[in-house]
């Protein structure tokens, strides 16, 4: 019974011991203020500089909200988040204090992969996860740049994004944008393609020709329907090429037939 009373006796003073630490630890959070601000950038791309510490200081600046000195119990950690979140170029944000006053923002940057120029010559990015992106005065990105007869304007698509587009059976009807982002996805990922692609062309009648960075002939792929079996066609055909030195010799390279390839040579 002893024992009994002494392990409750036990129990009982650790309960009060971590009330009273975690009533002290919140007196003291609630007392500290922020020393300081740490903010991490995140990015898939070393290259990519849409953003930087500058900038997002900035941008806390122009709202008139100040961190350093304040005590971290006024600071609105969703709050910056969720201002962080707003910008075109981030695509996600998380914002911590800790107890010795530091406030810290890790903020992931947006990764292009495809530029867009339309008809009009609006222009603006497609990012890796199919969201729309305006482009940047600090920065432009090295990436493939598709052209031609492409209708699809920033403010009118920028709320949809590819994923929208994809779900919306009138707009895959009608867009092209699906399409060409997920051919930018697809050449992103090949080392080959990712080096010789330079620009997608979008023809009149909503086909996409593909301008090489090496060799002269221009690529006729036709929709994006059997995109990989065109791009392993397509494969075979520089390779043979290359190997016979007659890759500089055809005008165009034509896939858009089942199972084989249609050159032209220059006259």
């Amino acid at each position: 019974m002893l024992k009994r009373i002494l392990n409750i006796s036990a129990w009982v003073a650790a309960c009060a011991a971590l009330v009273f630490l975690l009533a002290f630890t919140n007196n003291q959070r609630h007392a500290a203020l922020c020393s300081s601000v740490k903010i991490n950038i995140e990015r898939s791309n070393v290259d990519n500089r849409f953003l930087d510490s500058t900038v997002i200081t900035q941008q806390f600046a122009d709202k008139r909200i100040a961190l350093q000195g304040e005590r971290l119990s006024s600071i609105n950690v969703a709050e910056l988040e969720d201002i962080l979140k707003q910008r075109a170029d981030v695509q996600s944000a998380q914002v911590f204090t800790s107890m010795n006053g530091k406030v810290t923002m890790t903020v992931k940057e947006r990764q292009p992969i495809l530029r867009i120029i339309t008809y009009t010559g609006d222009s603006y990015y497609i990012d890796d996860e199919g969201e729309l992106m305006p482009l940047s005065d600090r920065y432009t990105a090295h990436v493939p740049i598709a052209s031609g007869l492409i209708t699809e304007g920033y403010s009118a698509f920028y709320k949809f994004g590819v994923k929208g587009i994809e779900a919306d059976e009138k707009l895959k009807k009608t867009s092209i944008l699906d399409d060409l982002y997920n051919m930018a996805k697809f050449m992103g990922s090949d080392s080959l393609w990712n080096s010789q692609i330079d620009q997608l062309y979008v023809t009149p009648n909503s086909e996409i020709n593909l301008v090489p960075k090496i060799g002269n002939g221009l690529v006729l792929f036709g929709t994006a329907d059997d995109m990989q079996e065109k791009f392993v066609k397509l494969r075979a055909f520089y390779k043979h090429a290359v190997s016979a030195g007659t890759l500089n010799v055809y005008q165009t390279i034509n896939l858009k037939f089942k199972n084989q390839v249609v050159c032209t040579k220059k006259l």
